[in-house]
């Protein structure tokens, strides 16, 4: 008898109902309440005239394109636990089973694709099911937010949750502990990444002084949580990124001591100092970066259909600035496909990562560049430079790009830095 996994609902979620009309999908909303937020897989087994069957059976998730049914090659974005916890050994007892999801990546850095959670069985004769279609996006706009979302409204009495505690105080601080995740800084490869906290901590307070403060009595209600005052940036345009973010607390920091010795020792400049490697350039003619390729600004990009098609074949990036083999300016960061071809370029613009391909003329490339590229390649490959960058290392094409601007410009001397003076 032919048995068959079934999902309530196709997958329980909270999602922007103007916004999936629009989509043709569920939008959801990963970032909007923290990290316990997810898609809720109630599961069940059931025959072919749809009669419930009471059957152990052990099941595994995948993460799919919706629309493709192709499976999603990075499986680490998806996140499944169960209610008590239990991450593996996966299995219905009695016929049932209530799984949670969560994708931890936006549906826009997979060119826009919306996903599908697959639950399967090993099991021999037991079909397998898919929820409905998810288009994913981190958070709504605060304009959007306060348009489509309807206004909150206090109970006069609160609910008092099974531990004993208001709900209300029981959902803060679930969501202040889960908030502490998303705060830590996160290891890729060599690099280390941090969002901007303040927009998390913010959120925690409002809640804290709306919902729980009124709680605890009028003495509470008076101590308003300590304000965190906004990090100042310097004045780079890098700033717009992680990597960006990152180099510009360095600099600061070791601004103040050493360099700012060295710069008032006397009229004289100080020696210049490396950060680790001689050189932050490749390609040129012996695809060793030697050339007279100049930083001056290019022209701006702008990405469209096409480019994003081409970017989503980059699966290498070497985080050098590419000379040409003519004399001229300085292109950009090479990114390669699986085939070790130049797909195109890697540009600073503005302080984010901006993506040429090689096929469109604002590249600056000549036929005989793609040669050197290929040379720089084999050479930073063979003497396992770390400016490599693979999508394999980093899981994701945004981590990948952040990490290898990151590297370059830590590779920029340190003279080149503005010392305040």
């Amino acid at each position: 008898m032919a048995l068959q996994l079934v999902i309530e609902q196709g997958g329980i979620l909270e999602h922007d109902a103007a916004e999936s009309k629009k989509q043709g999908a569920a939008v959801w909303y990963k970032d909007e309440g923290g990290q316990h937020k997810c898609i809720l897989l109630k599961l069940s087994l059931a025959d072919s005239t749809g009669k419930k069957v009471k059957k152990d059976a052990k099941i595994k998730c995948a993460l799919r394109y919706a629309d493709t049914g192709k499976i999603v090659e990075n499986q680490s974005i998806l996140r499944v636990w169960t209610e008590d916890g239990r991450k593996r050994g996966l299995a219905l007892k009695g016929g049932q089973l209530t799984v949670k999801a969560r994708v931890e990546d936006v549906s826009k850095n997979h060119q826009g694709q919306c996903f599908c959670v697959e639950v399967s069985c090993d099991e021999e004769g037991i079909e397998s099911v898919r929820t409905q279609k998810v288009h994913v996006r981190s958070k709504r706009n605060k304009r959007r937010r306060a348009s489509t979302s309807p206004p909150r409204t206090r109970a006069p009495l609160p609910q008092v949750s099974e531990d004993g505690l208001p709900s209300s105080v029981a959902e803060w601080i679930q969501e202040a502990v889960s908030s502490l995740d998303e705060m830590r800084w996160r290891v890729s490869g060599v690099d280390h990444q941090m969002r901007n906290p303040n927009s998390i901590i913010d959120s925690l307070q409002r809640k804290y002084e709306k919902d729980v403060a009124p709680l605890l009595g009028e003495s509470q209600k008076r101590k308003k949580p300590r304000s965190v005052p906004p990090m100042q940036a310097p004045a780079m345009s890098r700033m717009r990124t992680s990597a960006g973010m990152t180099l510009a607390i360095l600099d600061e920091a070791e601004g103040q001591s050493a360099l700012h010795a060295l710069a008032g020792a006397g009229s004289m400049a100080p020696p210049v100092l490396q950060r680790g490697v001689s050189s932050v350039y490749t390609g040129g003619p012996a695809g060793d970066g030697s050339g007279q390729g100049e930083d001056v600004p290019l022209p701006p990009f702008t990405e469209t259909a096409l480019s994003r098609e081409v970017e989503s074949q980059v699966r290498t990036v070497l985080a050098k600035k590419f000379r040409p083999v003519r004399d001229g300016a300085v292109l950009g960061f090479p990114a390669y496909d699986s085939q070790k071809n130049l797909v195109g370029l890697y540009r600073d613009q503005n302080g984010a990562p901006v993506f040429v391909p090689a096929s469109e003329a604002a590249s600056g490339l000549e036929p005989a560049d793609h040669a050197a590229a290929r040379l720089a390649y084999d050479r930073e490959t063979s003497n396992k430079s770390d400016c490599v960058h693979s999508l394999a290392t980093h899981g994701a094409l945004e981590r990948l790009k952040e990490a290898a601007l990151l590297y370059c410009y830590s590779k920029e001397p340190w003279a080149e830095l503005d010392l305040g003076e």
